[in-house]
């Protein structure tokens, strides 16, 4: 028995009062086992019993009664209130509900959806009567809102989106209601629905607007695709009137090519020969062409050169 055991024991036993308390009972633990052991055995379980005995000024044979009075460890712990939705299984739903008692997949897809919308012979409007009602006559516009290449499936942000360009969401339609829709006829382990999963949300988008079939489905069909909406720049004279351009962008912008002809710092650098103090020879054909390139093109130019040489 450890430490944790004996005392539990003594508690249990109902041994701890003014005269043995908690500590005691740990001090005698620490006297009757072993030095190097944590872990005592039944004789010297006897031998704390005594020293108790010795503890509470009273005799062996009333320790040891109390001891067999007691029946084991007592367990004690949090009692859980009742609940209703755990302690009575019938009220259990879905995978947790008893065999038998599941919804077929038509009765579940009634129950999920917000309301209902009667056909003309009194029946409930569903997928499959949109699509003998109506045919392919939204399919143009279901197939423009899809972002896949196929156009098979369309995702939660472009039916909100459809939706919105349809002028379908108002103070009785939010765009809340319009993804709780989509997540109500989607697969769930999808993100996107098919076209008759389209045709059922717009089944209940009508019924959360109290409107018609033939209200929702032509504002649905007028749709041209999606609207698309950016920020126009407003007009800039630096930017749009390029007479106005200055510095490198005024011949034709920055580049790492120049083939406009321009004379760059190495046509006016004059690496001819020359002394070691670095005086020319003008009058030499070398020190002449160095000349020539350093001066300019003009008339009066090549006049002065000319007569500096003779």
């Amino acid at each position: 028995m450890n430490g944790k055991s004996f005392a539990k024991m003594s508690r249990d036993a109902n041994l701890l009062d003014p005269k043995l308390s908690g500590t005691d009972v740990d001090l005698t633990f620490a006297k009757i086992k072993t030095k190097t052991g944590r872990r005592i055995t039944f004789i010297q379980f006897l031998d704390g019993l005594n020293i108790f005995a010795q503890k509470k000024g009273v005799g062996v044979d009333e320790i040891n009664q109390r001891v067999l009075e007691c029946s084991g460890p007592v367990l004690s712990g949090t009692k859980a209130e009742a609940n209703k939705f755990h302690d009575d299984k019938s009220l259990y739903t879905g995978m947790h509900a008893p065999p038998g008692s599941l919804l077929s997949r038509t009765e579940s897809r009634k129950f999920q959806r917000m309301g209902t919308i009667m056909t003309p012979d009194g029946k409930e409007a569903d997928s499959d009567f949109l699509e003998a009602h109506f045919g392919d006559a939204l399919k143009r516009t279901f197939e423009d809102y899809c972002d896949n290449p196929g156009g098979d499936s369309m995702d939660g942000k472009s039916f909100t989106k459809l939706a919105k360009d349809c002028d379908l969401l108002d103070a009785t339609l939010t765009a809340t209601d319009v993804d709780i829709a989509f997540a109500k006829v989607k697969k769930h382990d999808t993100r996107r629905i098919t076209y008759l999963q389209f045709l059922e949300g717009l089944v209940m988008l009508a019924s959360k607007k109290k409107m018609s079939l033939e209200e929702i489905t032509s504002k649905v069909k007028a749709s041209l695709g999606p609207i698309l909406m950016g920020t126009v720049a407003e007009a800039n004279k630096f930017h749009d009137d390029k007479s106005l351009y200055t510095g490198v962008h005024a011949r034709g912008g920055p580049s790492i090519v120049d083939d406009s002809g321009a004379v760059d710092l190495s046509k006016h650098l004059d690496r001819s020969p020359s002394d070691i103090r670095g005086v020319k020879d003008i009058k030499t054909d070398t020190g002449f062409r160095a000349l020539w390139a350093t001066l300019s093109q003009e008339e009066g130019d090549r006049t002065q050169c000319l007569d500096h040489l003779d």
